[in-house]
């Protein structure tokens, strides 16, 4: 969760629970492994308003901190 800055786009929480809420996603289960796997990847299938997934935008960043060799943003997946 800490690769999206979910601040930023005006969530309250990075929580997956609240996050999921706030998609109107219905989690199949809280905080079992496999169903928290399953409901992260419903969160990263939404689309954004500019119509890119936030999935998307992790590999963009991803991909674009590599290129550059840049220093990880804080909240970069590969910083938790």
């Amino acid at each position: 969760m800490n690769g999206i800055f979910w601040y930023g786009k005006g969530f309250p929480s990075k929580g997956l629970q609240q996050l999921l809420h706030a998609h109107s996603l219905t989690p199949s289960a809280a905080h079992r492994a496999l169903a928290d796997a399953e409901n992260t990847l419903r969160l990263l299938s939404v689309l954004q308003p500019d119509g890119t997934t936030y999935l998307a935008e992790l590999l963009v960043e991803q991909h674009t901190c590599r290129r550059r060799g840049a220093k990880r943003s804080s909240h970069s997946p590969l910083n938790s």
